[in-house]
């Protein structure tokens, strides 16, 4: 379940409008009206979600995969969302291999994939608290010697989580304002070993991929794939996420 907050009768009434639309099969008609509530201010993770399903029934992946992914930002362990998604990514060309990864490498990416800043400040808040409390009951109330010690082990485990959730909240804030990717939408599209429409082709890309933008000159994008690929292309061949 994704929860909706919409903010005025009409954009309700539209929104049903739209989702009647869908369910009777009109998923183009039901689409537009998902991209006026989008324009109108009213982006969370189900309006992204359906149109993303709306695209997926219309056969257009890269836009499926775009507002999927959108919708994922948002709600980043709904398992609606990263279903759909797979199941969009089975649909396109490019298969690449993600780069392994140490085992302690792969937990820290999940955990910023478990939250975004604002859960991860909310964690941290809450263990700085129990912190608090802990250490108070620890070295000012009369429980016994063995109760405080249980306390001051529980006082410290909470303070290290804090400080987990802490670090975990100003990296997940840097990678919402600093990381970015996108969508190939091109049919398919050289990558270049440089910015310059005749520099060398390194590989191909095909609609849906999703890219990491790394760096760019005036409409030039370096991006990176799964698999460690590295190299130039235009920014009218891809739509930021």
């Amino acid at each position: 379940f994704i929860p909706i907050v919409l903010f005025s009768y009409d954009a309700n009434k539209e929104f049903d409008r739209a989702n009647d639309l869908y369910n009777s099969g009109q998923y183009d008609d039901a689409a537009k009206i998902y991209h006026t509530l989008i324009d109108s201010g009213y982006k969370n993770a189900i309006i992204y979600y359906n149109l993303g399903n709306a695209y997926y029934r219309l056969d257009k992946m890269p836009q499926a995969i775009l507002y999927y992914e959108r919708a994922k930002k948002l709600a980043p362990m709904n398992e609606d969302i990263l279903f759909n998604l797979k199941l969009a990514n089975l649909k396109i060309v490019d298969k690449f291999e993600p780069l392994p990864k140490l085992f302690f490498i792969e937990w820290y990416d999940t955990l910023l994939e478990i939250g975004n800043s604002d859960s991860w400040s909310i964690v941290f808040i809450v263990f700085i608290w129990l912190t608090i409390v802990t250490l108070y009951l620890t070295f000012w109330t009369n429980f016994s010697y063995l109760i405080k010690k249980r306390l001051f082990i529980i006082s410290i485990i909470f303070f290290v989580i804090s400080i987990l959730s802490i670090l975990l909240t100003f990296r997940t804030y840097y990678k919402e304002k600093y990381d970015k990717n996108a969508i190939i939408f091109s049919p398919s599209v050289y990558v270049k070993s440089s910015p310059d429409q005749n520099a060398t082709d390194l590989f191909i890309l095909h609609e849906g991929t999703k890219v990491q933008l790394l760096d760019h000159i005036n409409d030039w994008y370096e991006v990176k794939v799964q698999n460690g690929n590295v190299g130039w292309i235009q920014k009218n061949n891809f739509e930021v996420i």
